[in-house]
């Protein structure tokens, strides 16, 4: 049968789990496992999806679902994003803080029902979900092709362009990526080895040249929303490769630069950003000069 698989997998796990083991027992590793899937559970409450039917196995750090469609894949993705994101805005502490990893892939599967209940589950798919789960940035989610052109057009324009992402040997997978939760690699930076590096999208494009990027990280900084959709008309980006209206304004950002580095108009979006920016400072500049002629 066709079905869509969903594969995710808690960023830090095994730091997370050693430290309480350590620290108090290994009751605690299980307490982290029950939280691990009350996420899972909320991504099934937003789907009317159950956990007998869907949830297929459990991992420690994460799970494998199945759903009927890729659009249930990604409001289940959406969801559990959105719950670790507000979990870890209550919280200070990296070892506290909980940032997933998922990659989603469809396809034919075989689903066989176990004698106690539950199924087993075999095929291809669900190999490819794991391989782009691993690929997938922290708080992001990467779908196969077949996924994504099963989405509804609404879903679609929270992706940025089609990539090619490599797998085993010689493998490579059309995918496409959302990061739902703008929030996780900075959160997950304890873990990825990221810590006191810059964390955000901006800083981890592509062989760009270290001076080039802390410019482009500074006219980010300085861009405003307005101004958003004058970045757009330089950089001539089709109508259906820009970002959808309802993503704020670091969301656009991060597509706007994936879109730069898949399509090597990196050079582009840097002059671009400082035409654009130079032109806030200019306006800036000439209001103070005028407000200091005024009052002389």
């Amino acid at each position: 049968m066709k079905k869509t698989v969903v594969e995710l997998d808690l960023v830090g796990y095994s730091t997370i789990s050693q430290n309480l083991e350590q620290g108090l027992d290994v009751s605690t590793v299980a307490q982290l496992n029950q939280q691990i899937q009350s996420f899972v559970d909320a991504g099934l409450k937003a789907t009317n999806a159950s956990r007998d039917k869907s949830v297929m196995a459990t991992t420690g750090d994460g799970a494998i679902l199945v759903f009927d469609s890729s659009t249930d894949a990604h409001r289940f993705a959406q969801a559990v994003h959105e719950t670790t994101r507000e979990h870890n805005r209550k919280r200070q502490q990296p070892l506290a803080k909980r940032v997933f990893r998922i990659g989603v892939a469809s396809g034919e599967i075989i689903m066989q029902p176990k004698p106690g209940g539950g199924f087993d589950i075999a095929g291809t798919t669900i190999a490819n979900a794991v391989r782009l789960e691993a690929k997938a940035r922290p708080g992001g989610l990467l779908v196969d092709n077949v996924t994504f052109e099963a989405l509804q057009p609404e879903q679609k324009e929270y992706y940025g362009p089609k990539q090619i992402v490599a797998g085993k040997r010689d493998e490579e997978f059309e995918a496409y990526a959302w990061q739902s939760n703008p929030d996780g690699p900075e959160d997950a930076a304890f873990f990825t080895g990221q810590a006191g590096k810059e964390t955000t999208p901006e800083a981890e494009t592509g062989e760009f040249g270290g001076d080039k990027r802390r410019q482009v990280l500074e006219h980010f900084k300085r861009l405003k929303s307005h101004q958003y959709v004058e970045l757009i008309f330089l950089l001539e980006i089709p109508i259906g490769q820009r970002a959808a209206d309802t993503l704020n304004l670091d969301q656009k950002k991060q597509q706007v630069l994936t879109w730069a580095e898949e399509n090597e108009k990196l050079d582009s979006l840097l002059e671009a950003l400082t035409e654009l920016t130079a032109s806030k400072l200019d306006t800036v500049t000439s209001g103070i000069r005028h407000s200091i002629s005024v009052h002389w």
